[in-house]
């Protein structure tokens, strides 16, 4: 019987660092395959996030380097949270 394998964790793109980022980028790796191979923050609600052209650009231009930067995008997962609290309709279903 064999040892089942298990796939190496995906790290958050956020924390790579600039030598893998060059390496990536001289290998010719795709936004195909850096989705495959890399997590969005999770504090990020965006859909796809790492989607090149049509991500995060602050992500995939690397400018993301801790939750902080991300506290004021309408994508940050904990301001969508807050919203939805301070909402009308929530206040109401809370009746």
């Amino acid at each position: 019987m064999t040892k089942r394998q298990r796939a190496p964790k995906r790290k958050y793109l956020h924390l790579i660092t600039d030598y893998e980022w060059k390496k990536m980028v001289a290998r010719g790796h795709t936004w195909g395959w850096l989705m495959k191979h890399f997590l969005q923050p999770r504090w990020c609600g965006h859909p796809d996030a790492l989607q090149g052209a049509m991500g995060c650009w602050s992500l995939i231009y690397r400018y993301v380097k801790s939750e902080n930067y991300c506290r004021n995008c309408d994508y940050y997962k904990g301001k969508r949270q807050q919203e939805i609290k301070k909402s009308p309709i929530t206040k109401e279903l809370r009746k």
